[in-house]
């Protein structure tokens, strides 16, 4: 925190753009931002338009985008812009430096053509629901899974008991998973693993209290937009 107040009060770089852009959830805007187990995700509309993440000791904060944001089109790979406060390196180690809010808002016009229907309609969502507390969390990956489980979705939904922590799995009416002539439909395959993750009461806690997951929900409140 100490190091992105400096960026602030140096009124330069791209971290102070970032905050100008930034919508908290319940409200409308360009980005919303993420707070993850160590770093930071900017997205506009499901796609990340900014990672922010620190050195050792929380030191250095450096920001990354992948390079189709940048220029509009990408070979393909994991190729990304890196940038430490004004200036930075693209994939190929030529220098580059901060545009501004300029060049931020360019970014984010390029991302729109990789952000299709369903991710528009989640964020359309999120700006009317004070309520979410995060996007796109992870579920490490378990059993025979090699890969994570990306969650749509959490809100906090109030009972007159407790405060509950919820799951959303967005899905548009044509989306193909939704149906089956043979078979069950993909997307109960995606509940039942969510299901599974979650019916261990160790990694319930988990979720509850940042031990693993990459989202940062402590206690169920104060997490990500506010």
């Amino acid at each position: 925190m100490k190091e992105l107040e400096k960026l602030v009060s140096s009124r330069i770089g791209w971290w102070p753009d970032l905050l100008a852009e930034w919508a908290p959830s319940g409200s409308l805007g360009e980005l919303r931002l993420a707070v993850r187990n160590g770093y930071m995700n900017f997205y506009s509309k499901g796609q990340s338009i900014a990672k922010i993440s620190f050195g050792r000791g929380g030191s250095s904060p450096t920001m990354r985008i992948h390079e189709k944001y940048v220029k509009e089109s990408s070979d393909g790979g994991q190729r990304y812009i890196k940038l430490s406060g004004d200036t930075g390196r693209d994939p190929d180690g030529r220098p580059v430096d901060w545009g501004g809010p300029k060049m931020l808002r360019a970014w984010v016009r390029n991302s729109r053509q990789h952000s299709g229907t369903e991710k528009s309609c989640i964020d359309a969502l999120v700006g009317v629901s004070p309520k979410v507390i995060d996007l796109e969390m992870g579920l490490p990956a378990f059993g025979d899974r090699k890969t994570a489980l990306r969650l749509d979705m959490v809100a906090l939904e109030g009972t007159p008991k407790d405060i509950r922590l919820v799951f959303w799995e967005a899905k548009m009416i044509g989306d193909k998973r939704l149906r089956s002539r043979y078979g069950t439909p993909k997307v109960f395959e995606q509940i039942n693993d969510y299901q599974r993750y979650l019916a261990s009461p160790n990694r319930r806690q988990q979720v509850a209290t940042d031990k693993r997951s990459g989202s940062r929900v402590p206690s169920g409140v104060g997490g990500l937009y506010g």
